[in-house]
């Protein structure tokens, strides 16, 4: 379901994380040279969010520990929780999500 500004009538907070996916690259016999690029589409959904005077935080956990996503979690109290993968990503994302259930 795409939440839009209907679905989403009163102030939210909302978490969006982007899954470490650094392991996966790790068995590649190719390596890229160029820096880590932050992913641009969850800060534009995270800025519309924004505009619509909601809380927004982006975890991106190739340069955040798990650790701080917990914390994260228990202190900010988040009412929804967006993470975007790739299929190749579609386990750890699951793995993610069980962990934000518990915390």
């Amino acid at each position: 379901m795409m939440i839009t500004s209907n679905h989403i009538s009163s102030k939210k907070r909302i978490i969006l994380i982007i899954p470490n996916y650094n392991f996966i690259y790790k068995r590649a016999m190719i390596r890229t040279g160029a820096i880590y690029p932050p992913l641009l589409s969850l800060a534009l959904l995270g800025s519309s969010l924004l505009t619509q005077q909601h809380e927004v935080r982006i975890c991106d956990l190739n340069v955040t520990e798990e650790s701080e996503l917990i914390k994260l979690l228990k202190s900010f109290h988040p009412d929804y929780v967006g993470i975007t993968f790739t299929t190749p990503l579609t386990e750890e994302s699951g793995r993610l999500s069980d962990l934000i259930k518990k915390n």
